[in-house]
């Protein structure tokens, strides 16, 4: 099963009341892309990712979610895949959640990092400008939890260029 549909049946379970089935299908899933494929696929690091999602988001358990996103992080790091960004801002959103915003931060300064380069590398994708300015206003939110008033208003009034630059460029 590819990682997007196993994604949405484990939803329509979540939705039927029945958490249980959908954690256990991922975690089936899981061990058996991780004895066919290896630990160091990419699409284990996407099942991981997607599991950790459907713990955070629909199961509402940001504390479990942190580990399925530490392991598809360490397969996204190692695989230079595309969507280490997006695993490294789910994993700064989990210890948000969880009031642990040291952390939180950390996660969110490696993603800026990241998706920073990318908007270099290919400054016309609008879609990489949006992600620029989500990041920038989440660790913002972190930082003002953290009492860092004065960083995290510079992070705001750059999110909001980005997101100007990015809406004249739709």
């Amino acid at each position: 099963r590819d990682p997007s549909s196993l994604s949405e049946l484990t939803r329509a379970r979540c939705r039927e009341g029945k958490n249980a089935e959908g954690r256990k299908l991922f975690e089936e899933v899981i061990a058996s892309a991780r004895q066919k494929l290896g630990d160091t696929n990419v699409l284990l690091g996407d099942l991981l990712h997607n599991f950790g999602n459907y713990l955070f988001f629909d199961e509402k358990k940001p504390g479990a979610a942190s580990g399925p996103y530490l392991q598809a992080l360490m397969i996204r790091r190692c695989t230079h895949d595309d969507h280490l960004s997006d695993t490294l801002c789910n994993l700064g959103s989990a210890p948000q959640q969880s009031a642990k915003s040291e952390e939180a931060e950390k996660c969110f300064r490696d993603a800026l990092e990241l998706i920073q380069k990318l908007v270099r590398r290919t400054p016309a994708r609008t879609e990489d400008q949006m992600k620029l300015g989500s990041v920038q206003w989440q660790l913002a939110q972190v930082l003002r939890e953290r009492q860092r008033l004065e960083e995290a208003e510079e992070l705001l009034v750059e999110a909001s260029q980005v997101f100007e630059k990015a809406s004249q460029d739709l």
